[in-house]
């Protein structure tokens, strides 16, 4: 089983063509694991304006971003199988959650005014509290 998985794994995506958007060198390429900072990448000033500010408007104009600037399932051929399931179950999740309760933070939470985040492997807030009331209809 390990040797099967290995080779499957091991071989490049039928008919895709791997290369560079632009030219760089990248020293000592040979047998080495190259790893993506995707934490770096969503938070680099030359593609999002205010990158350490919370701005979910931000993601409603695709056309102007670079296509790798946001890329939380990965890209290319190998990237996240679970990326349309995922994105389904979240958006039947917070409809529900929307429909069924209203939220509001408490009178004395850190995040009143702004949202304080983590930079941690994921993003995370900081002590984010909810009330979560259910709605009577």
């Amino acid at each position: 089983m390990q040797r099967t998985t290995i080779e499957v794994l091991g071989k490049l995506a039928f008919g895709y063509k791997f290369g560079c958007l632009e030219s760089e060198e990248i020293p000592h390429i040979i047998n080495s694991t190259v790893i993506v900072n995707a934490w770096q990448i969503h938070h680099n000033p030359q593609y999002w304006e205010n990158p350490k500010q919370y701005n979910p408007e931000r993601f409603l104009n695709n056309e102007k971003r670079h296509p790798f600037a946001w890329i939380p399932f990965s890209a290319g051929p190998r990237n996240c199988l679970g990326q349309n399931f995922s994105l389904m179950e979240q958006k039947v999740i917070i409809s529900m959650l929307l429909l069924k309760y209203n939220w509001t933070l408490p009178d004395n939470s850190i995040n009143k005014d702004k949202l304080l985040l983590a930079p941690q492997f994921l993003l995370r807030p900081v002590d984010l509290k909810l009330i979560f009331t259910e709605r009577i209809n």
